[in-house]
Order: structure tokens, then C-alpha cells, then sequence
């Protein structure tokens, strides 16, 4: 995504540099070929150089548009990134290999040229029309019939490649293609090559006319060499009718003013404003959006405090025990029956008619076992009231076997009731060290929970 957003920023910021060269020279109504050349191959030189001039020069203008908007671009533009890039990046290498191809083809016919008589020019035998190579030491190629030229059409043909050769038409060329290449996505890039090719043009053909006064001879030979079969444009060389159109014979026989050529004052003066444009350029930079503050975070609430732990219910004390009833006469004969027991004293109700309230603050599973270890007390409560109840059945019996005379078969009955009982005291004694372990437990494991609840609070 980064990538592609630099490639847009240059783009554009290269635009801007076109468009500002072409107002600059309309608002100062500058009618020169050469001037307006030597223009916009300035704009072009600083349009290479923005990459490297945005990481030099700070920013002193910042625009204030930033905000939702932007992160709404940028959210769509981020759809598919890798696919664009790599088409992208498909098309520039197609370019570039093109260029580099040109550029090879070239220098093959200059490798393949004959030296002549004149100097800078050399004769091809697969070139039809003049033709003008070389990056940094520009040779003109001249067919193989150009002997047979007249001598006017001669020096109007060199005229015109050795101006070529002098501004370095080729060179410019290749580094055109190069932008085009690097950004073959923007039209401005490409108006711009076109555009530098025929200030070029212009202004050679008005070097050539300089040396030929007559206009219409020297049309005539341009479009003598636009019949001529020119093959393929190469990239690294500048052919004399690559361009002869409608428009540069109009501007050849209209009369115009020719052009005086490019001096060193207005050379220095395009350099100034194309170095400050550039730098006002690569200057301007946008604000980045402010990050939103973050949020306070809320305070914690505090704890609740943990409820006390429920004291546990004191049971119930266990009644006293009757008095046993006054044993029968001795005069009472063997034979009767037995006296009945002593009736059983009233079970209490349970709970005494009292509700165990849980402690407020409990919840969940320790109200659960809050009333459970209540409950637990209760029936250990009335264990003791059956073991005193049984205790005293006990005591009565003794007291009539000890108080009169029975029979053996009353006495071995009342013995074994009394084996009975004391049967059942000891199970119910063991039962009741049993619940009373278990309330124990319970009250350990309330302890616990009530001791969790306030951690966790």
C-alpha cells in the first residue's frame, strides 16, 4: 500500500510542475522553441529528481486537510495492493526493456557506421532519413546517397542533427522514456515526452532555416524524407523526419520569428525557478491526521466488603428429664402383668418454632450451606432429646427390677427390653458423633466459601 501511495504522491507532484511550466511560460508569453525546450526539459530533469528531493528538503508547508476523508482513501485504496503492484510493476520492466533495446539497437548502427570526411558524421548504409545517436558523444548518421544531395540540402541537414547533438536530444529522450516508464499511469508523463520531442524538432528546424534562408525548399526536404521508408523508431536515436506533421510545415512556411538559441542568462534563470518550483514542491506536504486521544479507562469499582461469616446456631438445650414413676407395690402378685412403660415425653417441634435466618451477603452456594448447617444442628438437637428419652426408659426399668419381685419370665422379658434399648442408645450415640463430624465439616467448608466471596470482591 505504501508504495503505491508514493507512486500517486509523484504523479501528481509532477503534474503540478507541468502544469506550472506551462502557465509560467503563457503568463510570460514565451514564443521562443528553444526557450520553451530548454522549459519543459527542466521540468522533466526535476520530476526524476522529486524521490530523492522529498527525503532531502523539510517540509515548510503543511495543508490542513486531514482527517476522515483521508482514512476513507486510504481504506480504498488498500483493495488488493499486491495485485496493482505487481501490475505495475509488470508494465514498467515491459518498458524498460523496450527502452533498453532501443537504446542497443542504436548503438549497433553506430558500430556499424563508416566514418566520413566530416567530423560527427558518419555514414549508414541501414539508415534512410538523417539520423542523430549517442548519449554522451552524439554522432550523425547520413543514408548512403547523401553525396548526392545538393550542397544547400546538405547544410540544412546538418544543421538541424547538429543541433540535435548539441542540447543532447538522445539523452533527453532516453530519460523521457525512463519517467514514462516509471510512470506510465499518468498521462502527464506522457504529454510530456511528446511535448519535449517537438520543442526539439522546432527548434533544430529553425537552426536548419537559419543556414537555408528558403523556407520552402527546406519544407519541401522534409517531406521528401517523411516518403522515405524510416523503419522502426529507436529510443536512443532522434531521426530528422520522425515527426512531420501538418502542424511543423504550417510553422515552417508561416514566417515566425526563428529562434535565437538558449544563452546562458535565461539558462540560469530556467534553472532557478525549476529549482525553486521543485523545491516548493517537495515541500508541501500534507499534515498527517491526529491520532484520536484514547478513551480514560472507567476506575475500578471498589470491592464490596466480604460478608461476615453466620454464627453458627447454638442448639437447643435438651430438656430435663421426668421423674420416673414410683415402682408398683411388692404385694402384687407374680402373676400380673408387668407395669406399662412411662409414656414417652412430647417431642418438641422441630426448630422450636424458631426460623434460622441466613446472614444477609450470602449468596449462591454459601446460602445453600448456611441452611444446611442449621438444619444440621436442629436434628442433632433432637438425637440428644431421643438419647435423654431413652436414658430415662432405661432408668425406670432398672428401678422395677431392682423395686419387685417379678417372675423369671417377666424379668427375662423385661431384661431383654432392656438389652433393646441400650442397643438402640448405642446407635444412636454413634449416629450422633457421625452428624455432629458432618456440622463440623460444614462449618469448615462455609468458612472457606465466605473467605473466597471476599477475595474475589
Amino acid at each position: 500500500m505504501t508504495g503505491l501511495l508514493f507512486l500517486a504522491d509523484w504523479a501528481l507532484r509532477g503534474a503540478v510542475l507541468a502544469v506550472f511550466c506551462v502557465a509560467l511560460l503563457r503568463a510570460l508569453r514565451v514564443r521562443d522553441a528553444g526557450v520553451q525546450w530548454a522549459a519543459h526539459a527542466a521540468t522533466l530533469v526535476t520530476t526524476l529528481a522529486l524521490p530523492a528531493l522529498l527525503m532531502i528538503v523539510p517540509p515548510l508547508f503543511r495543508s490542513s486537510m486531514a482527517g476522515a476523508p483521508a482514512g476513507e482513501a486510504v481504506s480504498e485504496m488498500s483493495r488488493w495492493p499486491e495485485a496493482l503492484l505487481s501490475i505495475y510493476a509488470a508494465v514498467a520492466c515491459a518498458l524498460l526493456f523496450r527502452l533498453a533495446a532501443g537504446v542497443a539497437m542504436a548503438a549497433a548502427l553506430r558500430r556499424g557506421s563508416k566514418p566520413t570526411e566530416i567530423a560527427g558524421v558518419l555514414e549508414c548504409s541501414r539508415v534512410k532519413v538523417p539520423v542523430t545517436v549517442g548519449v554522451f558523444s552524439p554522432s550523425i548518421l547520413l543514408p548512403a546517397d547523401w553525396r548526392e544531395w545538393p550542397s544547400e540540402m546538405l547544410d540544412a541537414v546538418l544543421a538541424h542533427e547538429t543541433s540535435h547533438a548539441t542540447r543532447r536530444d538522445p539523452a533527453l529522450r532516453i530519460l523521457a522514456t525512463i519517467h514514462c516508464a516509471l510512470l506510465w499511469f499518468s498521462p502527464v508523463s506522457w504529454w510530456l515526452r511528446a511535448r519535449i520531442s517537438r520543442l526539439a524538432e522546432h527548434t533544430s528546424d529553425d537552426q536548419a532555416m537559419a543556414a537555408d534562408r528558403d523556407r520552402g525548399a527546406y519544407a519541401e526536404l522534409l517531406l521528401e524524407f517523411a516518403r522515405r521508408p524510416a523503419g522502426r523508431p529507436l529510443t536512443g536515436a532522434v531521426g530528422m523526419a520522425a515527426s512531420v506533421t501538418e502542424q511543423r510545415i504550417d510553422r515552417i512556411l508561416s514566417g515566425h520569428t526563428l529562434s535565437r538559441g538558449l544563452r546562458l542568462p535565461v539558462l540560469a534563470a530556467i534553472a532557478l525557478v525549476a529549482l525553486g518550483s521543485a523545491y516548493g514542491v517537495a515541500a508541501f506536504q500534507a499534515a498527517p491526521p491526529q491520532a484520536p486521544q484514547a478513551p480514560q479507562a472507567p476506575q475500578a469499582p471498589q470491592a464490596p466488603q466480604a460478608p461476615q461469616a453466620p454464627q453458627a446456631p447454638q442448639a437447643p438445650q435438651a430438656p430435663q428429664a421426668p421423674q420416673a414413676p414410683p415402682p408398683p407395690a411388692a404385694a402384687a402378685e407374680p402373676t400380673q402383668a408387668a407395669p406399662a412403660a412411662p409414656p414417652k415425653p412430647p417431642r418438641p417441634p422441630k426448630g422450636n418454632g424458631t426460623k434460622h435466618r441466613v446472614p444477609s451477603g450470602l449468596t449462591g452456594d454459601a446460602e445453600d450451606a448456611a441452611v444446611f448447617g442449621a438444619q444440621e444442628s436442629i436434628r442433632s438437637a433432637l438425637q440428644q432429646l431421643e438419647l435423654a428419652q431413652k436414658q430415662v426408659e432405661m432408668g425406670a426399668i432398672q428401678k422395677a427390677l431392682a423395686g419387685s419381685n417379678f417372675s423369671e419370665e417377666r424379668v427375662h422379658a423385661l431384661e431383654q427390653q432392656l438389652s433393646a434399648v441400650e442397643k438402640q442408645l448405642s446407635a444412636r450415640q454413634v449416629e450422633f458423633e457421625r452428624m455432629q463430624k458432618r456440622l463440623a465439616e460444614m462449618t469448615e467448608r462455609l468458612m472457606e466459601m465466605n473467605q473466597r466471596l471476599r477475595n474475589s470482591r
